[in-house]
C-alpha cells in the first residue's frame, strides 16, 4: 500500500504505508522535524496546528497567536509560526515554523478546543496583550473580543496579578481600550492613533440616521453630539463602483449636517494634521452648541 494517512501525518505513522526510502525523498516535504506531507501540498494554519500537536503531544498547550487561533481568531497567516506551552521534561525546543514556551499555566486557565488544549480566552487575551507593538497588540485584543466574550475587569484583574512579566505594562494600557466593534487591524490602530493624540473617545462603527430614522450611512468613527466622523479607506475604495457609492454617501451625509474626515493607509502614518483638523471641528461644534443654548437660555 502506497498511500499515506491523512494530511498531516507523523513521520512514525507513514512508515509502514510509505517505503523510508520514499518519505524522506523529493516527493514529501517536511512540516516540522517528525512530520511530512506530500510534495507541492499548501498547508493551511489549521493543518499546521494539527501537525504541531503530532510533534508535541496532547499535554502542550496552544498559547498567544495560535491559541486566538484555536478560538476562533482567523487572522493567522499559513506560514506564521505555531506557539505552544509545554511543562517539566518536554524534550520539544523551538524549531523552524514551531515556538515553544515554558510558562507557568494553571489548570484553570487552560480549555479543550477542535485543536486540543488551549489557553482560555482571558489567558489568551493577556498573552495577546503583553506581546507586538501596541497597535498590533490591540488589534488582536478587538479580533479576540469579536471571536469570544471577554471581560475587561476580569482582564485587569489578571494583568495586574502579572507583576515582573514582561510586556504587562502594555496590558494594562491597552486591555481597557479594547472593543470588539472595531471591524479590522487598520481601524484598531487607527483608533489607537486618535485616543494617543489625545481626541475624544469616537464611537466606532457609528450608523447615522435622518431626522425620520432612515438609515444614512456607517462610519468608521464618529462623535454623534458634535457630527463629525473619520473613515479609513482601504485600497477597495478606489475601484470605480465603490468609489462612486462613497461619493454619494458623503454627499448624503454633509447634507445631513456631518463633516467626515478620510484617511488611507499613507496618511495613517502622517495623521497628526488630519487629527487637529478632527479635534478643531469637535470643538468648534461643541462650542456652537454651547452658544446656542446659551441664546435659547437668554
Amino acid at each position: 500500500m502506497d498511500t499515506p494517512p491523512p494530511l498531516p501525518f507523523e513521520t512514525a505513522a507513514a512508515r509502514r504505508p510509505v517505503p523510508r526510502s520514499r518519505l524522506y525523498g523529493p516527493g514529501y516535504d517536511p512540516v516540522f522535524r517528525g512530520v511530512r506531507v506530500r510534495a507541492g501540498t499548501v498547508l493551511d494554519y489549521d493543518q499546521r496546528l494539527f501537525a504541531a500537536r503530532l510533534v508535541l503531544g496532547e499535554s502542550a498547550v496552544f498559547v498567544g497567536t495560535s491559541a486566538a487561533h484555536a478560538l476562533g481568531v482567523r487572522t493567522a497567516w499559513p506560514d506564521d509560526p505555531v506557539h505552544a506551552n509545554v511543562q517539566g521534561e518536554h524534550p520539544r525546543r523551538h524549531r523552524e515554523g514551531l515556538r515553544v514556551h515554558r510558562d507557568a499555566l494553571a489548570e484553570a486557565d487552560v480549555v479543550s478546543s477542535a485543536f486540543g488544549r488551549t489557553t482560555c480566552a482571558a489567558r489568551t487575551a493577556v498573552d495577546l496583550a503583553c506581546e507586538g507593538s501596541r497597535g498590533l497588540a490591540l488589534s488582536r485584543l478587538d479580533a479576540l473580543a469579536r471571536a469570544v466574550p471577554l471581560d475587561v475587569p476580569d482582564l485587569l484583574t489578571r494583568a495586574w496579578a502579572a507583576r515582573g512579566r514582561r510586556g504587562i505594562r502594555q496590558a494594562r494600557e491597552l486591555i481597557p481600550l479594547l472593543d470588539p466593534r472595531s471591524e479590522s487591524p487598520r481601524e484598531s490602530v487607527l483608533r489607537l492613533a486618535m485616543l494617543d493624540f489625545g481626541l475624544p473617545v469616537p464611537t466606532p462603527q457609528l450608523e447615522v440616521l435622518d431626522p425620520r430614522g432612515r438609515f444614512v450611512a456607517r462610519l468608521d468613527f464618529g462623535w454623534e453630539e458634535e457630527r463629525v466622523g473619520i473613515e479609513y479607506d482601504g485600497a477597495v475604495h478606489r475601484e470605480s463602483d465603490v468609489h462612486s457609492r462613497d461619493l454619494r454617501r458623503h454627499n448624503e451625509l454633509r447634507s445631513e449636517g456631518w463633516l467626515v474626515f478620510q484617511l488611507d493607509s499613507r496618511g495613517l502614518r502622517s495623521c497628526d494634521r488630519v487629527f487637529a483638523a478632527v479635534n478643531a471641528a469637535i470643538l468648534s461644534r461643541r462650542e456652537g452648541r454651547r452658544s446656542a443654548w446659551n441664546w435659547d437660555m437668554g
